[in-house]
């Protein structure tokens, strides 16, 4: 108790200048509808400086986009007229260990040839850039064919044929991101970290929704432990947290003026899983809008010591964001002098339904306007 309250305090009197972020980028899922309810009609193309669009990949020995990423194309360059600062960037998704893709990345010949099919695919349909993104841990392959080397090999290649598309054509050169959605441990074993952030322009430290099944005494963690969406630890031994992710993923060579701090902003939903009522089981993840609907029906909205708030009416727990605790998120970037905000879902707001009286994006429109402040 003690130390949250010193954490409550802390918070409350850092007064130094936070500045400017730098970029603000939000994630659309166009690839499956399931994915992201979210459509392009539903965007205000003045939200974000830039939207990645998932996704892209490695199949037949070719590089490919799945159709609703190329439904997308259209929108694209209306929402560049519309906003003409606004900028787009592929999702390249892979996995640890996918035969295929080592396969390419160890052979010069294929590596190269798909490294021109990217930028000319990317040059063709709009985009400004790439983010890569190579998943690993619980449920993928076991990364019996994947070398960390080579994979950072890939990397110097993709950034000097970048470079030397940019330097023939005069055109501005395609922007590098990479994902680290990885727990620190995880990362350390698929990628050179220092490599990594040598190679790309800047990457993408992807905030998890830090979920347990279980929440209670009984599994060892206590209501305020549980909240999914925490920054910062509760305690030196608390790794469930965001920024003890992010503090060891620089100690392993990562450069805080190339990161931009990722957000999953989704509310987690919990039932009574027991007689004594003090065991809570997640059964699902939702929106912005559903938490507004079910405030709205009672209940009561407590606080962690960040901020960050849960709701609870009868045997229901929720935890979520609200447009107070994203400003800490805000300004724990600013305050760490990282480079900006990066959003994983547009579709966690209430992007649609109206339900928060608020308009539509009411979290990530507040993230982006204290964002934008010097």
């Amino acid at each position: 108790m003690k130390r949250s309250l010193l954490l409550f305090l802390l918070l409350s009197l850092v007064q130094q200048s936070l500045g400017q972020c730098q970029m603000f980028m939000c994630h659309l899922h166009a690839w499956s509808t399931k994915a992201s309810k979210v459509t392009t009609s539903d965007i205000d193309v003045n939200l974000c400086h830039y939207i990645i669009i998932s996704f892209a990949e490695y199949i037949n020995d070719e590089f490919f986009q799945h159709q609703r990423v190329r439904d997308t194309y259209s929108w694209m360059s209306t929402a560049k007229r519309q906003n003409s600062r606004l900028k787009f960037v592929l999702n390249f998704f892979s996995y640890v260990g996918e035969e295929k893709f080592y396969e390419m990345y160890k052979t010069p010949t294929k590596r190269s040839s798909l490294i021109q099919s990217i930028i000319q695919s990317l040059r063709n349909n709009g985009f400004d850039g790439l983010a890569l993104q190579l998943a690993a841990g619980i449920g993928t392959t076991e990364p019996e064919d994947y070398d960390r080397k080579l994979y950072a090999d890939f990397l110097e290649a993709i950034r000097n044929a970048v470079d030397e598309e940019a330097k023939k054509t005069g055109k501005p050169g395609l922007m590098l991101f990479m994902y680290f959605s990885q727990t620190p441990r995880n990362l350390a074993k698929y990628f050179d970290v220092p490599r990594v952030y040598r190679y790309m322009d800047f990457v993408i430290i992807h905030g998890f929704l830090y979920y347990e099944i279980y929440v209670g005494p009984s599994k060892g963690i206590d209501i305020v432990q549980g909240h999914t969406n925490r920054i910062y630890s509760l305690d030196p031994e608390d790794d469930r947290s965001l920024d003890y992710d992010v503090k060891k993923i620089l100690k392993l060579g990562g450069i805080k003026s190339k990161t931009i701090i990722g957000y999953n902003i989704m509310a987690a939903y919990y039932v009574v899983f027991s007689s004594s009522s003090t065991l809570y089981r997640g059964y699902k993840i939702d929106d912005y809008s559903t938490v507004c609907e079910a405030i709205s029906k009672g209940g009561t909205v407590q606080r962690i010591p960040e901020g960050a708030p849960y709701h609870i009416d009868g045997d229901y727990l929720i935890y979520y964001d609200d447009e107070t605790s994203v400003l800490e998120k805000v300004k724990y970037v600013k305050r760490n002098g990282f480079v900006g905000v990066y959003i994983s879902d547009l579709s966690a707001d209430d992007y649609k339904k109206g339900n928060c009286g608020k308009g539509k994006f009411p979290l990530i429109r507040t993230m982006y306007e204290f964002c934008s402040k010097p």
